[in-house]
């Protein structure tokens, strides 16, 4: 049995028929009686709610579809399509060639450019999807697709949206999203605008309570919701990477459990978020998509894909809403006590494996993060630069220098304290794959990890590299630096990724520290651990 879930007309039909066909809507079937069609209402036009301090764009306009830069009208055959023909978010998957599905953008991100330099240029932009299911999707444009759809897709509009790529989201820390695919549109995609549907939501929110973040994981993204106590300055701030950015922190308060004090904490707004908030004190805000941290207690820190909502529609906000003219309208002063969250203590601490650190996202802002994880050196990149050579003065404190060549004499001159000299330090730079039982990873380090991970220093290293066409031993060097475990702290953060890459932000790995693992008191740990989940009846 063969079922067609749909078709493209690849040519014009041609003039001549084969035998007698007839359309299916037309012919006469023995047996079967077509159903009557009921009249179609006119679909509603009611606007949406409020989504933060924009009202849903009017769709007035003339419904049209459009195909890269190419406005479609309805008259236009097989482009044009229909809402009957629409299928769940669910049901979306690469390996079927062609979908429609009908959503609403609840968010539309900014453009975003880079410019990695000799005419590596692109920009991108997204667009998170809800259907009437409440399944959602992310959509993504590149480059001359951005030019095309920017302009025709709003928040708050409903699209029928068809003829884009699905890919597997590998990596979950760039999107709050569940869904494990990704929508990429291009100059071959089609969008057309239709009327509003109130069966599809406004959004999608898992709203947790203000007092649960307590015993949340350091690094978990939440949805919460609170009102504004207090919202500070738009301020500059330089990151540690010698990145400028803008902060704004906004205090929420929520009631507690006790209903004695409410619960606050802190959200701190990064980047353009902080310089575009527009929230003042009262407001019930929901923070969608916001990460945990334990910096300072318990606080909240808002990453590229959180979305501020001012009074969303949800029952939640309304509670909160209720609570707090309640409690001001009785003249009591929320702002005088409340409830600072601290880290829940817990009887273990498990480190992050590899799989664990990119389900939480960890490094997806311009911020670094930090995880601590055991894992073991699979393989030593040998190609490219694995050291550099730096000044033999321990006051420049390992300042790159210049190699020059003088009628054969070699020399090296430090280009921070000027001095000239026949020899130089070699300090590595290394990167190499490390696996644990969740995955691999490619990893950079410095200097202090690759003498651990190699072995021996860079200078030694590269004595057996000039000698390599005599003998083995850098070779050798190569294979006993493979295959051995340790633990690790690992540094995570945003980067443009490498002169090869698409454009895609990536998340760059390095290894701050590392040593040997301590078998005795790792075995002690994990029984520990065994001992608290059989406590906990976890067994």
């Amino acid at each position: 049995m063969i079922v067609v879930l749909n078709y493209q007309v690849v040519s014009p039909p041609n003039d001549k028929i084969i035998g007698k066909p007839q359309n299916i809507d037309t012919a006469q079937i023995p047996q079967q009686t077509k159903p009557s069609q009921p009249s179609q209402q006119s679909k509603s036009s009611t606007p949406l709610p409020q989504r933060g301090n924009q009202t849903r764009p009017s769709t007035a306009n003339s419904k049209q579809a459009y195909q890269g830069s190419k406005a479609i009208s309805h008259s236009s055959g097989s482009d044009h399509l229909s809402e009957e023909h629409a299928q769940p978010i669910s049901t979306l998957n690469p390996y079927q060639p062609n979908w429609l599905i009908k959503a609403r953008v609840t968010v539309k991100s900014d453009i975003k450019n880079w410019d990695k330099g000799e005419g590596r240029k692109g920009k991108l932009f997204s667009a998170d999807l809800i259907d009437n299911e409440k399944n959602e999707i992310r959509a993504v444009m590149f480059n001359d697709a951005v030019d095309q759809f920017y302009n025709v897709l709003e928040e708050g509009n409903i699209y029928l949206i068809s003829k884009g790529k699905l890919k597997h989201v590998t990596n979950k820390k760039f999107t709050n999203i569940k869904s494990d695919y990704e929508i990429t549109l291009d100059s071959n995609s089609i969008i057309q605008l239709v009327d509003n549907d109130k069966d599809i939501p406004a959004g999608n929110y898992e709203i947790v309570s203000l007092d649960s973040l307590s015993s949340r994981e350091d690094g978990d993204v939440v949805d919460v919701c609170g009102v504004v106590d207090s919202v500070s300055e738009c301020q500059p701030f330089t990151t540690k990477a010698k990145k400028d950015t803008f902060k704004r922190t906004i205090r929420l308060l929520a009631p507690s459990p006790n209903n004695q004090v409410p619960t606050a904490v802190e959200l701190t707004l990064w980047g353009k978020q902080a310089q575009d908030a527009n929230v003042s004190k009262g407001d019930a805000i929901v923070a969608k998509g916001a990460r945990k941290s334990n910096f300072n207690g318990v606080s909240l820190n808002s990453i590229n894909t959180t979305v501020i909502t001012v009074d969303a529609d949800v029952d939640q906000v309304h509670a909160l809403r209720g609570w707090y003219e309640t409690q001001t309208n009785n003249g009591v002063d929320l702002s005088a006590n409340v409830m600072q969250l601290t880290q829940q203590q817990k009887t273990y601490a498990p480190k992050l494996t590899l799989g664990e650190i990119k389900s939480k996202g960890l490094g997806s802002t311009d911020q670094v993060e930090t995880a601590k994880t055991r894992a073991t050196v699979t393989f030593v990149r040998k190609e490219g630069t694995m050291w550099y050579e730096a000044c033999k003065d321990p006051a420049c404190k390992n300042k790159k220098v210049q190699k020059e060549t003088d009628f054969g004499s070699v020399t090296y001159r430090c280009t921070s304290c000027g001095a000239t000299t026949s020899e130089c330090s070699r300090r590595y730079i290394l990167s190499f794959v490390i696996n644990d039982n969740t995955g691999s990873q490619w990893v950079s380090s410095f200097d202090d990890v690759g003498r651990l991970v190699v072995g021996e220093d860079a200078d030694s290293l590269a004595s057996k590299l000039e000698a390599k066409e005599s003998n083995s031993d850098f070779d050798e060097a190569m294979w006993r630096a493979s295959f051995n475990m340790y633990s690790m702290s690992l540094k995570c953060q945003l980067s443009q990724g490498g002169p090869n890459s698409t454009g895609e932000p990536k998340t760059k790995y390095t290894v701050g520290g590392a040593w040997p693992v301590g078998f005795v008191g790792e075995t002690k740990s994990l029984l520990s651990k065994i001992s608290a989940y059989q406590d906990a009846g976890l067994e």
